[in-house]
């Protein structure tokens, strides 16, 4: 990858450090929950094969096919809606203790 500029192979670093730190400590945050509750994450492995080991892609595999609604008028407003999450991702979304939803309904009008 030819990147042109230092800054630019920097920033790049930068974003991939920031991507494995969350992914850590999303893995590191349900692995404690399910150390401390035995409560797996159901439904992450296929035919029902849940480890109390799950890795941060296959938890991040079940947001994959999550969209957000943008909805633009023509007097310049925006509306963002936010669909409901799936079984599997709410329950590894629970376990982040993260709010919902993640942002007010956007307008830039």
């Amino acid at each position: 990858m030819w990147l042109h500029s230092p800054k630019r192979l920097a920033g790049l670093t930068l974003l991939i450090m920031i991507a494995v730190l969350l992914a850590g400590l999303l893995e590191y945050q349900v692995r404690r929950h399910v150390a401390h509750t035995g409560e797996l994450v159901r439904g992450l492995m296929p035919k029902n094969y849940d480890n109390p080991h799950p890795t941060a892609k296959k938890m991040l595999r079940t947001f994959q096919s999550y969209t957000l609604v943008i909805v633009h008028y023509p007097d310049g407003r925006e509306e963002i809606h936010y669909p409901k999450l799936r079984p599997v991702p709410q329950q590894i979304w629970d376990i982040m203790h993260l709010a919902w939803p993640p942002a007010p309904t956007l307008d830039s009008g």
